[in-house]
């Protein structure tokens, strides 16, 4: 690998992480960061600037409660990425870095809708894939559901040894690309990875999981009530896919509307419980 690559992640850790990874590996190379949650929030014809504009809007309108400060700033990161990625030269080398999950599987997409006109070679490393090729762990139901949650030294080691690693063919790379025009057809909200493909499902998809972990909060409390994090914390540490801190809480506020839930206000945030008076 030389200067003439170029990695394209889907998180600003992932970014921070695999710019080290290259550092150790005494590779200059460039790095895009498109540095969003792709499995949530409308995608529909976001590589245009008015659509892209809504998909921040539903996010403000849905999902700034707890950091509403980070919004702008996300927003014009990616702006600028969509920008830096249509204006990579044909001769170069273009790395997009994904795994099993949603997130970066839309975020794949994408990136190669993006790059759809352009004639660069184009190689995807898969770190779930590569993860699992190089290193053993003590459960194999329990790895990083996200690039994001590889060290640097694990991706040196996954890049250099081309890991998890496949140049896209274009019958591959057409297939991939019509994946994007399906996913990203409709108004959905939502995505998970199923079945090797990402699926769009209904917003109140976890809701039911989200109760659960909130039912197994209170037990291990032995307190109905659960602080807001913790509940979150439990929803994030025990969900497969990854979508975020903010997509769960939008949903416990609409289970607080919907009468599953109940809020006491607590500082900052608010503390749940369940509502025993309401059968679902």
């Amino acid at each position: 690998m030389n200067q003439q690559t170029i990695h394209i992640v889907f998180s600003q850790a992932a970014h921070g992480s695999l710019r080290m990874a290259l550092s150790n590996l005494n590779l200059q190379e460039d790095l895009i960061s498109l540095p969003d949650t792709f499995s949530i929030g409308p995608v529909s014809k976001i590589d245009e600037e008015s659509e892209l504009k809504n998909r921040y809007q539903w996010m403000k309108d849905h999902l700034s409660f707890l950091f509403p400060e980070d919004l702008p700033e996300m927003e014009n990161q990616v702006r600028q990425a969509v920008l830096d990625i249509r204006a990579i030269p044909d001769d170069r080398t273009v790395v997009i870095w994904t795994g099993d999950n949603a997130h970066e599987q839309t975020g794949l997409g994408f990136a190669l809708h993006l790059l759809k006109d352009k004639g660069n070679e184009i190689k995807v490393i898969n770190t779930t894939t590569g993860y699992h090729q190089l290193f053993v762990h003590d459960d194999p139901e329990r790895f990083p559901r996200k690039m994001g949650g590889l060290d640097p030294e694990q991706l040196s080691r996954i890049y250099k040894e081309h890991a998890g690693a496949v140049v896209l063919q274009m019958k591959e790379r057409e297939r991939l690309e019509n994946e994007w025009k399906k996913i990203s057809a409709t108004q959905k909200v939502l995505r998970v990875w199923e079945n090797d493909s990402v699926r769009n499902v209904d917003a109140d998809y976890f809701d039911d999981f989200i109760l659960e972990c909130i039912q197994r909060s209170q037990r291990e409390q032995g307190s109905d009530i659960i602080i807001l994090m913790r509940a979150i914390g439990e929803v994030v540490g025990h969900l497969e896919e990854y979508i975020g801190d903010e997509y769960p809480e939008y949903r416990i506020r609409q289970l607080i509307k919907a009468g599953q839930l109940e809020m006491r206000e607590s500082g900052m945030y608010y503390d749940v419980k369940m509502n025993t008076g309401n059968s679902k």
